[in-house]
């Protein structure tokens, strides 16, 4: 049977209509709760008091019992899409505009809003990527934290490296998430010393980097 020409033509659009939206949700779902929530159950099998006690003493403890969370990408364009980069707030309608301040959202993460500033742009060379990562790569991504997050679970002579291979799964599938699902290469060097990761103000930082990481998106 010969191929109708118009459906032919229609069905390519809506093909190309839906690839574009597919690739452009892909970009948003870099943040993934139920990956982290995945693997996170894992650990808690394994880990022994020592460990638990010691990722409840740092900021990102809150983020050990998070729920499993989903959410509608359709839902969550709608929303950004609406974002005023000018005055940081959303608009809704004409008459309606819901400011989002930064202190608001650091309270609802369970974050430190005050404190000394995340240099999000940082690069320097760290001592903590060389020693979890045996320096032989320039990045790290999801699976291989998540990997090595497991695999230090139950060793005690390695809580501290344990608490900062948490911390950097923490950050990557949920507070500072990437694309590639790589890991921001600034994060290492304030894990450095982990008794001072609670002076700094994290959550004026996530605030920060999904701002910007919104907009930028949405610009595309």
């Amino acid at each position: 049977m010969a191929s109708n020409g118009f459906l032919d033509r229609r069905k390519s659009n809506y093909d190309m209509h839906e690839m574009a939206s597919n690739e452009k949700c892909a970009q948003f779902s870099r943040c993934s709760p139920s990956s982290f929530k995945d693997t996170i159950d894992k650990v808690k099998l394994k880990m022994g008091i020592a460990q638990l006690e010691a990722i409840k003493s740092t900021p990102f403890g809150i983020f050990l019992n998070m729920p499993n969370l989903s959410h509608s990408l359709t839902k969550v364009l709608a929303v950004m899409r609406r974002f005023q980069a000018k005055t940081m707030s959303f608009r809704f309608g004409e008459e309606i505009e819901v400011p989002f301040e930064a202190s608001e959202f650091s309270m609802v993460m369970g974050l430190r809003y005050m404190g000394k500033p995340i240099d999000l742009k940082l690069k320097m060379k760290s001592s903590i990527f060389d020693e979890l990562f045996c320096g032989k790569k320039e990045k790290t991504f999801r699976n291989e934290i998540a990997d090595l997050l497991v695999d230090l679970a139950c060793k005690d002579d390695c809580i501290d490296d344990f608490c900062r291979t948490y911390i950097l799964f923490v950050c990557n599938c949920v507070l500072f998430p990437q694309g590639n699902y790589s890991t921001p290469s600034f994060i290492f060097p304030y894990l450095e010393d982990l008794s001072d990761l609670g002076s700094y103000a994290w959550g004026k930082a996530v605030s920060d980097y999904l701002i910007e990481s919104g907009v930028r998106l949405l610009d595309r």
